[in-house]
């Protein structure tokens, strides 16, 4: 059912919540313990792994999962503690909704192998909130706005999230906390603790270094856009360099600026000389509405100014260009003729539509590439580019299962409101999510926050795609005849890691040389993994007109292999297990900023909606359709005609198949570097520095 847009439907569900319409209260709630801190939080070491590589490894994480602690996924029937998270994460069983009549999850689910690092991050806001309506002896339990959590469904997930687009607390406060959410302030606090506690339980100190975690939480900020009452996507993952943490998360309640959010990260963690240290990761630009990268603060009319862009880019290194609700690099047709825009695009532009499933018209300008231009000619107005980023990818999991991103696998991920549950477990246009991959010396907190902050990262779709790029104004010659080991010495002595920027040019060199290599995820044996298609570079510039320009160069493979059988799922023998490459940008014009990054794919593979139908052998052509058979033979599910499978959807194309709300029955996984970037020397003028 579709919310009107007017604040007016508010009042409504408060009075139907007092009738009861909720139904009776959910069990198991799970009230917190009153617990304090179990360790006492201190500088990590670095280097005291067993396991030491001074031209680092790959390793594979999750930086944003959910557990009950967040509201949105309690109100879903998840029951999963941040232990539970953890656990899941290290390769242990954990049981998950659908909730049985006692209020306990009825299935089992175990993630096909343990991930290296992750980070629980729960909604900060409500956290209280969720704490005090669990307990019969708080002062908030009889409270309206509690009964109603209480009650759960749909309605109190509009009315209680919708709070946080509303930018207010005043509702809140009535509705369960009492006036300043005094009645829920110890609540918080002993959740808090608990997220804590939770991370530094889970976190292996022995020399073995096999799990590391990380203290985070998710800053959800909502506001409101356009005469529809639209609902914005400004979220941001905030993740801890140890266990020195503030004393209370700075939340979308306490401040609706981004500004103020900054500046208060700074001063309540790195300004002090404890240690506290801290990165900021945004996520869904796609569902943003085009504020992510806008040129002021949500509702204000007032620019960032170049304070602004050097707070946000010194926090904001890193971007979550993937994850359950669709990916955020590029949309198709914009800036190039790019055919691999087109992935895992959802076709809505603000979580209210997401929601209610309400197609929208997507903007460029709502994808990470075109902020990377943007970014660029910031840089040259304010002396620092607040889009630099380094890249990473995440699931959003909204069950408490970090790092479940296999399409076998797929479950539901319970974002955006939904819960599973009938033929298919989660909107079409949702998938698993993927995983933040990083190069670091060890599987330690500090070793893989220090690649965090120096953005010597990539994100992978779910695969675990191991992809390094190393540029630099050398030649790099036989850098692919090399070992592994050998290629990364050359790759730092000769030049700089992805994440980096390109030193000042040599007179006399031309143009910058990039290496880039690939291997292929070899998967497990009840899991097999796929053999990559092709490795390929992507550029971008702006040109004399400060227009961002794009091109892609493949490096190694063919754009073509691959087959795969749609009535089964079944892959053919094409592929390869491993791709390296040397480029030269030979029309590089040193006048002009860029930015570039590499793409590694998979051979196509069915997704996850394919998967679940063909393994329930749906049958578009039976006489008595079963609900399976309905859902799978939607026009949007791309089953109902073969030709779907393997189409390539130029912009524009009147093809059923392309059609914008059509989901591809095949997908092509992949990972993203992080991108090396080339600033011109005079690009940032002396009034510009002076400014920064």
């Amino acid at each position: 059912m579709r919310l009107p847009s007017s604040p007016r439907w508010v009042v409504t569900l408060l009075a139907l919540g007092a009738c009861g319409v909720f139904g009776a209260d959910r069990q198991n709630l799970s009230e917190p313990r009153h617990t304090e801190l179990e360790h006492e939080p201190h500088l990590e070491p670095f280097g005291e792994c067993r396991e030491f590589t001074p031209e680092r490894r790959a390793f594979f994480g999750e930086l944003h999962v959910h557990t009950r602690y967040s509201l949105d996924a309690n109100l879903q029937g998840n029951r999963a503690t941040p232990d539970d998270a953890y656990r899941f994460a290290r390769g242990e069983a954990i049981r998950v909704g659908p909730l049985d009549g006692d209020g306990q999850p009825t299935r089992t689910v175990q993630i096909d192998r343990p991930l290296d690092f992750a980070a629980v991050t729960d909604h900060a806001e409500f956290m209280g909130f969720v704490g005090a309506c669990a307990d019969p002896d708080s002062n908030a339990y009889h409270r309206r706005g509690c009964k109603m959590f209480r009650g759960g469904g749909s309605w109190a997930f509009g009315l209680l999230n919708m709070q946080t687009a509303q930018r207010g607390r005043r509702l809140k406060r009535h509705m369960a906390c009492g006036r300043g959410g005094v009645d829920c302030d110890e609540y918080y606090r002993d959740l808090w603790i608990d997220t804590q506690n939770a991370a530094e339980r889970h976190l292996d100190r022995t020399p073995d270094c096999e799990f590391t975690t990380f203290v985070g939480y998710e800053y959800t900020a909502n506001p409101f856009t356009g005469v529809l009452g639209n609902v914005a996507n400004m979220h941001r993952n905030v993740i801890f360099r140890n266990g020195i943490v503030p004393e209370r998360p700075i939340d979308y309640f306490h401040t609706q600026d981004l500004r103020v959010f900054w500046e208060r990260l700074e001063s309540h963690c790195r300004a002090g000389d404890d240690g506290c240290d801290v990165l900021v990761i945004p996520h869904n630009s796609n569902l943003s509405s085009g504020l992510m990268f806008a040129e002021a603060p949500p509702g204000s009319r007032a620019p960032y100014t170049a304070e602004d862009d050097r707070r946000r880019s010194d926090l904001e290194r890193l971007f979550e260009i993937y994850q359950h609700k669709g990916s955020s690099e590029c949309l198709p047709g914009a800036s190039s003729s790019d055919e691999l825009c087109d992935f895992e695009i959802t076709p809505y532009n603000n979580l209210r539509s997401a929601k209610v499933d309400r197609p929208d018209e997507l903007s460029p300008h709502d994808f990470v590439r075109d902020a990377f231009g943007q970014g660029m000619w910031r840089q040259r107005q304010s002396g620092v580019n607040p889009f630099a980023y380094g890249l990473v990818a995440s699931t959003d999991n909204h069950l408490g299962l970090a790092g479940q991103v296999h399409e076998a696998l797929f479950m539901g991920g319970g974002g955006a409101g939904e819960s599973g549950g009938g033929p298919l477990p989660d909107r079409i246009y949702f998938g698993p999510g993927g995983l933040a991959g990083v190069w670091a010396e060890e599987n330690s907190r500090e070793a893989i926050f220090r690649a965090l902050k120096h953005k010597e990262t990539f994100a992978t779709s779910g695969p675990r795609i191991p992809v390094r790029l190393f540029g630099g104004w050398d030649t790099f010659d036989g850098w692919c005849g090399g070992d592994a080991t050998e290629r990364a010495r050359t790759g730092y002595d000769r030049g700089v890691p992805m994440g980096g920027t390109l030193p000042q040019r040599p007179e006399a060199i031309a143009h910058p040389t990039f290496v880039a290599s690939a291997v292929h995820d070899p998967g497990t044996g009840a899991y097999p993994g796929s053999p990559l298609q092709h490795l390929e570079l992507v550029k971008g510039w702006l040109d004399e007109r400060d227009t961002l320009q794009v091109t892609t160069h493949l490096l190694a493979g063919d754009r073509e292999r691959g087959t795969l059988n749609p009535t089964n799922c079944a892959l053919g023998s094409e592929g390869a297990h491993a791709l390296c490459a040397r480029w030269e940008d030979d029309d590089f014009d040193p006048t002009r900023p860029a930015f570039y990054y590499i793409r590694a794919i998979e051979v196509p593979t069915c997704r996850w909606t394919t998967r679940v139908c063909v393994a329930q052998e749906f049958d578009c052509n039976s006489p008595s359709p079963r609900p399976i058979d309905t859902a799978c033979c939607h026009r949007r599910m791309g089953l109902h005609e073969p030709r779907c499978f393997g189409a390539r959807c130029e912009p524009g194309s009147t093809d059923p198949c392309c059609a914008q709300d059509v989901v591809q029955p095949d997908i092509r996984e992949r990972a993203w570097s992080s991108p090396i970037w080339y600033v011109p020397p005079d690009w940032v003028t002396g009034e510009t520095q002076q400014a920064t």
